[in-house]
């Protein structure tokens, strides 16, 4: 019986990773006529559908997957689907789906690939940092969704949905402890209040003290010498109450908080601390910056103190559904206030140089609303429309040697419209048509005001309007029951975004113009009792893709951190993707995925890069020529694969499972070449002229690929009341760049975090 059992366990523990527990439903709706127990419920199309029958590419993620994975974090999710990584740009997080990305951060810059939680768009890319907790299901659609979901859906839209409130007394409960001083815990009950009323509310805590320690510096003995600098702390609550109004109309009352402390990053682990040539370091520069610290260690930082990057939301949701004579009526009302402290030291260097403090406010409005009908024959309509609102105030410091250089607020509002129609015709029981379009307006203001000398300004408000229509069509062929093939074109829409920095006057806030993407895309899925496939090949031609790079500009002759937007004239992405998930036996999952990305700039001609001086000592800001090299996150080959087995033991049932995720070489952040003019003024300081690299189109941040495993084994009581769980993540410990930048003050970088892992003890009833 022992050998059995260490022979299952091996087996089950030498897979590779999760394409996505494809083996129970992914979401909560109710489930079309006819469907079994073991398909997958989607709503890509925002109607119940199972997954084969939705001609585009979607990957399904149950709780399952995440508990079985360990996964336990909104950026993993990149590791379940293939061609889709999720990375970050500073303390922004950025989903990447099939090449399609955006390095815009700052205020009210959105993401080009929409989240949304239970209908809800989620406005600020802060909120992802945010642990995925009380989740029922995961879909990731990918691919231009510029029709059904509007406004910043150019790579796709991933889409999450939460428990609901329960027909019966129902709870559970979990703590957990692992390394890093990782403390976990959650709590959800759910059940029946009265007649026709229903309540749900669920609470988690997830905090650890990182992973990134400060140098310490002996000479300024105030400091936490070697204080851990990016402490992790997020805590949510979400609270649901449904009312059951009548056999056709249900109204579910929402009220969600999230708090997300993550300063990673904001905390510069800087590769190179170089002397900034041409400006002058004051007299007492040793105070604060000690010659013999050394970061060149990974998970080093040195900086004057921990970074503050929080975010604290507070969202009231309305859900109604409305079941009329002919169809679906849904409507999605919601209001969030989000704060947002962040103070960190820019420079990452023990100089008291630059230290940026901001004050960031953000609230917004949305109502949306959808109208499936489903009772003409052959015809599936569906039609609705969105409001969307939102404000974001910054009110920020910049200072410099315990002096504040300047006093900024900006302001900036989004006001957005539209309106789609779609539809899918069963032209008969092989053949399937849809088409549709939705026509989206935006209009943006942006004010600013600078109070302090030398640059005191005051800007009168800006405002700029931008649209598009954005059709999709899509043809699908039922070769057998479960088995199709099916081709489709679409579009996608990103307004354009004003430039958000210390600017003197109205020539330097040049707004970046909108992003279009037209997609196109072939694939082939089938489905039996043994096993799922399915395959797919796309082409998408980008027009205007918004891009950034962070540096300093010169402003009353000291030098202050800003973001530079502007757009590339044209790009462009294709490649093709394949998933197989296969049950061989009673209890065993198999699943692989890969994709292949070949996605490039076409035409950009005049970016604005990070490049080096020729004696490689020094960055400097340079326009640069980046038509035909590749594009951020878009490594050319990337995959997973997972195994998981489920065998009694002990009494109970023991699930052990592991998973592989692994690409080869890819941009996290910064696509600048070493390029720069032949001869080059450092900061505008007079008289300090350097030779530069005027033919080096060399890619300078490429970071290698890498290979990640993680593992976990869980036992469950007889009852199905007891669940324990081991896990690792990272198991081999391999550690690979997710930020690898530069600035004025030196090349910094960050690293994946090491291995981790821990225990948690689970009960439910």
């Amino acid at each position: 019986m022992r050998k059995t059992f260490v022979a299952r366990l091996l087996l089950s523990a030498s897979g590779v990773a999760a394409v996505a527990g494809l083996a129970s439903p992914a979401l909560a709706q109710a489930a079309p006529a006819g469907a079994e127990s073991t398909d997958i419920i989607v709503t890509a199309q925002r109607r119940a559908e199972r997954i084969e029958d939705v001609p585009a590419s979607i990957t399904a993620i149950t709780p399952e997957t995440l508990a079985r994975t360990g996964l336990t974090r909104y950026q993993d999710l990149g590791e379940l689907s293939p061609g889709v990584s999720i990375s970050r740009n500073g303390a922004y997080t950025q989903p990447a789906i099939r090449g399609i990305t955006t390095q815009a951060v700052g205020s009210g810059n959105e993401n080009n690939v929409a989240t949304y939680i239970d209908g809800f768009y989620q406005t600020n890319p802060l909120v992802a940092n945010a642990d995925i907790a009380n989740v029922e299901g995961v879909q990731i659609l990918k691919g231009p969704q510029g029709t059904l979901y509007g406004r910043n859906a150019m790579g796709g839209a991933i889409l999450m949905t939460t428990l609901t409130p329960s027909d019966t007394l129902t709870g559970k409960a979990m703590v957990g402890y692992g390394n890093l001083d990782e403390k976990r815990m959650s709590a959800y009950l759910s059940g029946p209040l009265g007649q026709g009323v229903k309540f749900s509310i669920a609470g988690y805590s997830r905090s650890n003290h990182g992973y990134i320690r400060d140098v310490g510096t002996k000479a300024t003995p105030s400091l936490d010498d070697g204080f851990w600098s990016s402490p992790f702390d997020s805590q949510s609550l979400r609270a649901k109450l449904q009312f059951d109004l009548s056999s056709n109309l249900t109204a579910i009352l929402g009220y969600n908080y999230t708090f997300v402390s993550d300063p990673r990053g904001s905390t510069w682990v800087e590769r190179s601390q170089l002397p900034i040539r041409g400006v002058s370091i004051p007299a007492n520069a040793t105070t604060y910056f000690d010659p013999t610290t050394d970061t060149s260690e990974i998970d080093k930082s040195s900086t004057n103190f921990g970074s503050i990057f929080k975010i604290k939301q507070h969202q009231g949701t309305m859900t109604l559904k409305l079941k009329t004579g002919i169809g679906t009526l849904s409507s999605y009302t919601s209001y969030d206030s989000d704060d947002l402290p962040q103070k960190y030291d820019f420079d990452g260097t023990k100089r008291d140089y630059s230290t940026t403090i901001a004050r960031n406010k953000e609230r917004t409005f949305q109502q949306a609303i959808d109208y499936n009908i489903d009772a003409i024959d052959h015809l599936n309509l569906t039609v609705g429309g969105l409001y969307y609102y939102d404000k974001y105030t910054v009110d920020s410091d910049r200072v410099s040697n315990f002096t504040v250089l300047s006093n900024t607020r900006i302001v900036s509002k989004s006001t957005a419209a539209s309106g789609y129609v779609d539809a899918t015709f069963d032209v008969s029981d092989k053949l399937f048509i849809t088409a549709g379009g939705r026509y989206s307006w935006e209009g943006k203001s942006f004010y600013h005001n600078n109070s302090a000398a030398p640059a005191a300004t005051t800007l009168t408000p800006i405002t700029k309007n931008y649209s598009a229509f954005t059709p999709r069509f899509n043809i699908r062929y039922n070769l057998a029951d479960r088995t199709n093939i099916y081709a489709s074109v679409s579009k996608g829409f990103k307004s354009g975004m004003f430039n958000q920095t210390s600017f003197t006057s109205l020539a330097t806030i040049i707004p970046a113009d909108q992003e279009t993407v037209w997609a196109y895309e072939a694939g082939f899925k089938t489905v039996t009792d043994l096993f799922r496939f399915e395959a797919s090949a796309w082409y998408y031609d980008y027009k205007g893709l918004q891009t950034t790079v962070t540096t300093t500009i010169n402003v009353g002759g000291s030098l202050q951190p800003s973001t530079l937007l502007q757009n590339a004239k044209s790009a462009e992405s294709y490649g093709a993707e394949a998933s197989f998930a296969i049950k061989p036996a009673e209890g065993l999952n198999l699943a692989v995925g890969a994709a292949y990305i070949h996605a490039r700039y076409k035409d950009f001609a005049n970016a604005s890069g990070a490049g080096l001086t020729a004696d490689g000592s020094l960055n400097v800001t340079a326009t640069q020529d980046l038509s035909g090299l590749p594009m951020l996150r878009a490594p050319t080959w990337s995959g997973n694969a997972s195994a998981d087995y489920t065998f009694a033991a002990f009494g109970g049932k023991m699930v052990a499972a592991s998973s592989l995720y692994f690409t080869t070489d890819y941009i996290p952040n910064n696509p600048s070449t070493g390029q720069s003019p032949a001869t080059t003024t450092v900061k505008g300081v007079a008289n300090t002229n350097l030779a530069g690299r005027p033919d080096d189109r060399t890619q300078r941040f490429i970071a290698n690929g890498y290979a990640t495993v993680n593992a976990s084994l869980a036992w469950t009581d007889p009852a199905d009341h007891v669940t324990v769980t081991g896990w690792v993540r990272n198991l081999t410990n391999k550690r690979y760049l997710i930020t690898w930048s530069a600035q004025a003050f030196g090349t910094y970088s960050q690293y994946s975090e090491p291995r981790t892992y821990g225990v948690k003890l689970e009960y439910k009833f």
